[in-house]
């Protein structure tokens, strides 16, 4: 009963119900309501303790819901979600289920949270540890503890038996997430890939247990009663099954990109053995060979390479549209994971999308659920709302589908997706809502490009496009001159329509022969600029403003760094201007500056939240008379004055408005006008009284950071997690209501990571609403 039990949990951790009638076309506004629905029923249905309802398995549904949850927009800061964390921090020491390690590794990685870290190691050496000896995984694993990864304690052998594919392939996306923790999952996924080489069937497809076959066995003789086959010969295989052959798809398709991306890495793992004694056989008897096997794919430098991704992902297709009334309850589940993963709107011509959701909504219950009788309302409901917000929990893997592009740029809008060897080229060759990828690391010279249309500019997944500045040539031909051409100072610059930064690393070091010249990276002279998990540096300490508004035009800078220069943020103020800063990093000399407009109708709008601000001044507004507006929340200050030229006068602030909530300061001098402070301003009580109490929550602590770096040490590989709070800083216990999630601030991982939530499709939304 209980293994069935166990069975059963397998089965609702990859389910998504089918209906019992003809399936129709959905509209968004039906899944949207769906979905809203399905989610309210889960945030009512939790505990006290924090935790969701499935018996023996609280850890693992908790975990689930949490996930659905934070994928479809509840955010990590929740109060629901913190007490779910804490429940399952709270219990995970006694977890021993697969299905229950993975879903919480899922889960607390998901949070980005520092603390979590030991955990998820925790919880991977358990799935490293539980691997049996034919690479795949049963319902337990062994109680040990992250120790036997670093060598300090003994890994357990190889455990016995052989698994069966449905708890694999939920160890094989735990063990994935849990490698962004810097698991080391080579060798595990070495064992992976071979066993599903070696159990793929003549027609592509895999089956739940390939090694439990009641039928004679390669060599002629019968598999024993009890189902267990002679380690020493490939059992013939079951019949392929449309579940468990996605389900395959999904972990050959995991483990051959951990072997290309050791590979890409210089890393060198030792293959699996394929020689194993005799069952019963002391350790002085020689080991017998088994019979030979070859691993089709193991030298494939790519996924489209290797024959056994393949044939599977050929069955699969086959299989997809048998999708039916009578098909498996967690089909569809796993046709969507595999769809996201691969950006496969359709296997064949079956929209799997359409298909499922169209399932789902016909039996949506009036509450919101989707039950059944065995496993629940809350598991079900779970995997519901994952499916139709088609949720990602790979996209890293993408990739690694296919080989580098011999000309790296792409405007993947287009039918055709031309490709380009720069991307000048591109941008010249773009029309209003293109999209440009750049699939390479470069570096890519940028000269100063001009966009006039809505366009946007983006990492391919699993890239981090290094840009840098290149000083190209002027209208007429002739190599441009920064120092008579104000144009030639900047690296991209949007003067109308809508520009779109996602993943790229611009480097912005003007020609140490060229003196005397205010450098700009970023440019908004008109329309929108939207910065995604960008980072925007400067290395040769010539000056620059990493982002500078010199029109009227809105800003908005999310998951983002902007390192070094005169200043992170410049206004030139001109017009109604504003920028949104959300989740990012800001280290320069000065935070936000604004140089005073001479246009009439100027208004300037500030809005900073969960930042980590580090320079010697935050603000600058000296000698400007220009409206302000600033909106302050959860930033942490670590700067020597909040702004001593940030007041038109020393006597108030008129002209300017601070509203705040949950800062941390950790300044030597507040604020004053023309470089002298005002005296009354001495701490965060006083500083919340001049600005007439509008300044919530305000707290002066010391802060430390992970980093340590000293004011002025810019440089291009300054990375986000150098401004995690210390352990040791006063400010940690504030750290989730103030400072950044450094897990989602950056280009490259941290892109792939932000990309599989709900909030980039928040941005994305945002960017068709500007458009």
């Amino acid at each position: 009963m209980v293994r069935s039990v166990f069975r059963l949990l397998g089965m609702v951790l990859c389910a998504v119900l089918l209906c019992q009638s003809p399936l129709w076309a959905v509209t968004d506004a039906e899944v949207e309501a769906a979905r809203q629905k399905g989610i309210q029923f889960l945030l009512d249905s939790q505990q006290e303790d924090g935790s969701w309802v499935f018996e023996k398995h609280e850890v693992g549904i908790t975990s689930l819901s949490a996930i659905a949850l934070i994928e479809n927009g509840i955010l990590i800061t929740d109060p629901l979600i913190e007490k779910a964390e804490r429940y399952v921090r709270s219990n995970y020491l006694e977890t021993t289920g697969t299905y229950d390690i993975a879903l919480a590794i899922l889960f607390l990685s998901r949070l980005g949270d520092p603390d979590n870290r030991s955990v998820i190691r925790d919880l991977a050496a358990r799935l490293i540890a539980g691997q049996n000896v034919e690479g795949g995984w049963g319902y337990t694993c062994p109680k040990v503890r992250s120790s036997v990864l670093s060598g300090t304690a003994k890994l357990p052998d190889p455990m016995a038996g052989v698994g069966d594919n449905s708890c694999t392939q939920f160890a094989v996306l735990g063990l994935w997430v849990a490698s962004r923790s810097n698991v080391d999952i080579d060798a595990t996924m070495q064992l992976v890939a071979r066993r599903f080489a070696k159990t793929q069937n003549e027609d592509g497809g895999w089956t739940y247990n390939p090694f439990k076959a009641p039928v004679a066995d390669a060599a002629g003789g019968e598999v024993p009663a009890d189902g267990t086959p002679d380690p020493m010969k490939k059992p013939v295989a079951q019949p392929s099954s449309s579940t468990m052959t996605f389900a395959g798809l999904f972990c050959v398709t995991v483990a051959r990109a951990t072997q290309i991306r050791a590979a890409k890495e210089g890393r060198t793992v030792r293959r699996p053995s394929t020689t194993r004694p005799k069952p019963g056989a002391s350790t002085d008897d020689t080991a017998e060979p088994e019979v030979p096997f070859v691993d089709p794919g193991a030298d494939a430098k790519t996924l489209k390479d290797d024959p056994v991704f393949q044939k599977g992902l050929s069955k699969a297709t086959a299989f997809a549209p048998g999708v039916s009334n009578a098909g498996a309850r967690y089909f569809l589940w796993s046709v969507e994971r595999m769809g996201v993963i691969l950006g496969m709107n359709k296997f064949g011509t079956t929209d799997w999308f359409d298909v499922g959701a169209g399932a789902l909504l016909k039996i949506q219950a009036e509450n919101g659920s989707w039950e059944h009788a065995t496993w629940g309302a809350n598991a079900d409901t779970a995997f519901a709302i994952l499916f139709l917000r088609k949720a990602n929990l790979g996209s890293d893997i993408t990739r690694l589908l296919e080989g580098e592009p011999e000309l790296p740029v792409q405007i993947s809008t287009k039918a055709d997706g031309p490709r380009f060897l720069t991307i000048e080229e591109a941008v010249k060759a773009s029309k209003p809502g293109d999209t440009i990828r750049i699939e390479g690391s470069g570096p890519f010279q940028m000269p100063h490009l001009d966009v006039n249309h809505d366009l946007t500019i983006q990492a391919g997944l699993g890239y981090t496009p290094i840009l840098v500045y290149d000083l190209g040539f002027d209208a007429s031909g002739l190599r441009s001159n920064p120092k008579s051409d104000p144009n030639a100072r900047h690296m991209i610059r949007v003067t109308n329509g809508t520009l779109n930064l996602e993943g790229l690393q611009l480097q912005m070091d003007g020609p140490r022969t060229v003196k005397d010249v205010a450098w700009n990276a970023v440019v908004a002279q008109g329309g929108r600029l939207r910065i995604l998990n960008c980072s925007i540096s400067e290395g040769s300490r010539e000056g620059m403003a990493a982002v500078q508004i010199t029109g009227p035009a809105e800003v908005e800078i999310l998951n983002s760094q902007l390192i070094g220069g005169r200043a992170a943020i410049e206004f030139s103020a001109a017009g109604e201007q504003s920028v949104s800063v959300q989740n990012s990093i800001l280290f320069s000399d000065t935070l936000v500056r604004i140089v005073q407009g001479t246009k009439p109708g100027e208004k300037v709008s500030i809005q900073l939240s969960h930042v980590a601000a580090q320079g010697r001044e935050a603000f600058n507004f000296a000698k400007v008379t220009t409206p302000t507006d600033i909106t302050s929340n959860g930033v942490a200050y670590y700067c020597d004055s909040m702004g001593l030229s940030m007041l038109p006068t020393p006597r108030g602030h008129e002209g300017i408005s601070w509203t705040g909530n949950s800062n941390v300061y950790d300044v030597r001098s507040w604020i004053g006008s023309g470089g002298s402070a005002v005296a009354s301003v001495k701490d965060a009580t006083t500083w919340n009284t001049f600005w007439d109490g509008n300044d919530i929550d305000g707290d002066k602590r010391i802060i430390t950071y992970d980093g340590k770096l000293r004011q002025g040490a810019y440089s291009h590989t300054v990375t986000s997690d150098k401004f995690s709070f210390s352990s040791t800083s006063q400010a940690y216990g504030l750290r989730k209501k103030c400072g950044i999630v450094p897990q989602y601030v950056g280009p490259g991982y941290s892109y792939s990571v932000f990309r599989e939530g709900f909030d980039y499709t928040s941005w994305t939304r945002g960017l068709a609403t500007a458009n």
